[in-house]
């Protein structure tokens, strides 16, 4: 069973409707009527996968809609540990003196 993302938000833009997944960087500009409609349809999701199947897989994709399973900050904690204990990059420092082992 899918779920709708934690990291949906939703901003007015004049007399547009945006929908950001902050998760996913996915963006979507849409009129009053069409964010209306996937609202409802976000509250009620087997509806609105048998009622707009393209549009759903869509939203899907772009990460808007979720596994059911997939837990979104479990991932971001493991990302941000993977990150912070990585052994991969090197730090160089360079000291600009006259004794600089650069020649510089």
């Amino acid at each position: 069973m899918d779920k709708k993302s934690y990291y949906n938000l939703f901003f007015n833009y004049g007399d547009k409707k945006l929908v950001y997944n902050s998760f996913s960087n996915s963006l979507m500009c849409l009129t009053s009527e069409e964010f209306d409609a996937i609202q409802s349809g976000m509250d009620d999701l087997p509806a609105f996968k048998e009622n707009y199947p393209r549009l759903y897989e869509g939203m899907k994709s772009a990460g808007f809609i979720i596994a059911g399973d997939f837990d979104e900050l479990s991932y971001l904690k493991l990302k941000n540990h993977t990150c912070v204990f990585d052994k991969n990059d090197i730090m160089l420092t360079v000291n600009p003196t006259l004794d600089c082992n650069l020649k510089c």
